[in-house]
């Protein structure tokens, strides 16, 4: 089954839009031939076997073009699988309601009209009089007409790249959530002290009625869009419930701005919740290599700038260096002795961190057993001289200072992550609340590929040519993109929104063209013909001009959400020109002229 949730629910909504076209055409027909006088039975059986076919052919057109999305193989088409079903069940049922129960409805429900009102035109009122009359002088003045379409089309073409760009909205869920990265090597009793800091804060505002935290990452993935944060004891997550969702945009802001004053040595982000799918930093740079170094100074190169774009929660997953103790080894003593290096090291965590020795059980709980030095002796580092190791050779514990000459201190990374096997540093940021991430990334995009050295003769295969300008749109974000740099060895990619975007656009693109062809072999049955299926498809595109106008005039983003709703008026165009060709095609068969049977089927 399908369980009602926001996308089903949003499917249901485009889906009301839609199915009553079947059931509008199959009324108005039979009201038109009611009120000419013929009998309401005659009248269904007419009609439904007109538009029957027509309308059947228009319904599967409508479907399948909701079918590349519903079918995708990725997080997109497993998010919005169920708009896909939705669409399915409602628009077939909608056809057979249509040609059944709605005639039946319509025969009981409309009567034919007595004397006068019998004789008078059904279209003949003002609306109907006026817009036969701008039909015709478009058809009259049709070169006039055609250029004007050309025109207003190119330029919604142009205005479409003004429109703003996303991939899904934010979420209208009444919570937003705080995810704190304190510095690595921070205690989790630490963490905790600081994340009871921002809780206080957060309760004293108006609108929140409740808060609540996890501490070292691991909460559970209660959404599904939702991704939790990384298992860390410097990693924290807030989570706080307000009366209205409409408060969000007021306070994610405010707590944004008040998160530097109150964890200056943190670096925390106030988010809404996604809509869609993603995880980490809205904004991703993937840097891999073979030099951590030279990997930590590429990464500063891109903090810094998206820095000064005023980016926020800017981080990388590798985090701060830790400081760590190293024992130096006297490797000749070790040898005489039959000690190796992961016994001291074995011998050190022992003693400092702990080894299990065994499980405890209490009720369902499963409870480690830690055996370690007493915490006097943990907290003195000079203790470390009397750390005693097991010598095979002297066949008895030693102490480690007959091993080790001294200890030097060092600064290592605690986190290194690779990705197909290369080490690879991800830098993550946001946009400040109300700002979307293509505002944010497209002023420096092309900043960060040229301070990395980007090889764009490389990338491409040839030269570049003389003269061109480095913009937001010289490299294409595309999934698993592997951008090479200057110095060999080093690659990079963008992450994060736009690549997600990228992927669900790649997945759907490979089932478009299989079902764009079963949709023009669909209407090319109904007519039996290609010059009429190609008059429908000509005005598909024309759709734009409408989308565009729109956008832009309630300065909107053009996402995954407006592509369901360009998706829903193609169908509906498409449909709508089915039936006005079919009824054209009926009206010259019935001998009409040919001039009038287009202006009347209008």
């Amino acid at each position: 089954g399908v369980v009602l949730e926001r996308i089903s629910l949003g499917a249901l909504i485009i889906a009301l839009g839609m199915l009553v076209d079947n059931a509008i055409v199959v009324v108005d027909g039979m009201r038109v031939k009611i009120e000419g006088g013929t009998d309401g039975l005659e009248a269904a059986k007419d009609v439904v076997g007109q538009q029957a076919v027509p309308l059947l052919g228009a319904t599967i057109v409508a479907i399948l073009a909701f079918a590349a999305i519903g079918t995708s193989q990725d997080a997109t088409g497993e998010y919005t699988r169920s708009l896909f079903t939705v669409i399915l069940i409602s628009l077939s049922f909608s056809w057979v309601v249509a040609m059944t129960i709605t005639p039946l409805v319509t025969k009981l429900g409309l009567k034919p009209k007595k004397g006068s009102d019998a004789a008078k035109d059904p279209y003949g009122g003002a609306l109907y009089r006026g817009y036969r009359a701008f039909l015709e002088a478009a058809i009259r003045w049709r070169t006039v007409t055609l250029v004007l379409v050309a025109v207003i089309f190119a330029l919604s073409l142009w205005g479409f790249g003004s429109v703003k760009k996303m991939f899904f909205p934010d979420s209208t869920r009444p919570q937003f959530f705080v995810q704190v990265y304190m510095p690595e090597g921070t205690h989790i009793l630490d963490t905790e002290r600081a994340v009871e800091k921002v809780e206080e804060y957060i309760r004293g505002l108006d609108g929140v009625t409740n808060v609540a935290s996890a501490i070292g990452g691991g909460d559970i993935r209660f959404l599904l869009t939702y991704t939790p944060i990384a298992a860390s004891p410097g990693n924290a997550v807030i989570f706080a419930t307000v009366k209205d969702w409409h408060l969000l945009d007021k306070l994610v802001p405010e707590v944004q701005g008040k998160l530097q004053e109150i964890l200056p040595e943190a670096t925390a982000s106030a988010q809404k919740f996604r809509l869609g799918p993603g995880e980490g930093g809205k904004i991703q740079v993937r840097i891999s290599g073979t030099d951590r170094e030279q990997l930590r100074q590429y990464a500063e190169k891109v903090k810094k700038i998206m820095e000064r774009a005023g980016a926020i929660s800017i981080r990388d997953e590798w985090k701060q260096k830790v400081k760590v103790i190293r024992p130096i080894m006297d490797d000749a003593r070790a040898h005489e002795l039959g000690i190796e290096r992961p016994q001291v090291a074995e011998a050190i965590k022992a003693t400092f961190e702990g080894v299990q020795t065994g499980v405890y059980r209490e009720r369902d709980e499963l409870l480690p057993i830690i055996a370690r030095a007493p915490a006097p002796e943990r907290a003195d580092i000079e203790s470390l001289n009397d750390v005693v190791i097991w010598s095979p050779v002297a066949g008895k514990m030693i102490p480690l200072r007959q091993v080790v000459t001294g200890f030097e201190t060092v600064f290592e990374d605690a986190n290194i992550w690779r990705r197909g096997r290369k080490t690879t540093i991800k830098i993550h940021c946001d946009p400040p609340p109300g700002m979307l991430a293509t505002e944010l990334l497209w002023p420096i995009k092309a900043e960060i590929e040229q301070a990395l050295g980007v090889d764009l003769a490389a990338y491409r295969g040839k030269p570049v040519p003389k003269g061109e300008k480095w913009g937001p749109e010289t490299i294409k974000i595309k999934f698993n993109d592997q951008i090479p740099l200057k110095k060999p060895g080093y690659t990079m990619a963008w992450g994060g929104e736009l690549e997600d975007s990228a992927k669900g656009q790649s997945y759907v693109m490979k089932s478009i063209p299989k079902f764009f062809v079963l949709m023009v072999l669909v209407v090319v049955f109904l007519f039996n013909s290609v010059r009429q299926p190609l008059i429908i498809w000509i005005t598909v595109p024309l759709a734009l001009i409408g989308v565009t106008a729109g956008l832009l005039l309630f300065n909107q983003p053009f996402g995954f959400m407006a592509m369901l709703g360009f998706l829903s008026l193609s169908g509906m165009l498409i449909k709508n020109a089915i039936v006005l060709i079919d009824q054209i095609n009926i009206e010259i068969r019935s001998g009409k002229d040919r001039y009038l049977s287009v202006v009347d089927s209008g």
